[in-house]
């Protein structure tokens, strides 16, 4: 993998909760260059990862979908 850019992390609030976004594109044995965006949240005792990428060349069929994506994520507290 070769890393072709890096954007600075990000404290972010979605859906109430906050999470640390990661931001960069890369490029994997020389295929095309991707887009990566990886939520990070912490959730009572657990980590949770959430990656959501695309291919740079498809933004256009993606990246509007993608970026909505996180928004579906529901996050329970334990005590509930």
């Amino acid at each position: 993998m070769k890393l072709l850019s890096w954007m600075p992390l990000k404290i972010v609030q979605i859906n109430g909760v906050t999470m640390i976004r990661v931001r960069y594109t890369r490029s994997v044995n020389n295929k095309p260059e991707a887009m990566v965006n990886m939520y990070i949240v912490q959730n009572s005792d657990k980590m949770h990862r959430i990656t959501i990428s695309y291919r740079m060349s498809d933004s256009n069929l993606w990246k509007k979908d993608l970026d909505k994506v996180i928004y579906t994520f529901k996050f329970k507290d334990k005590r509930e």
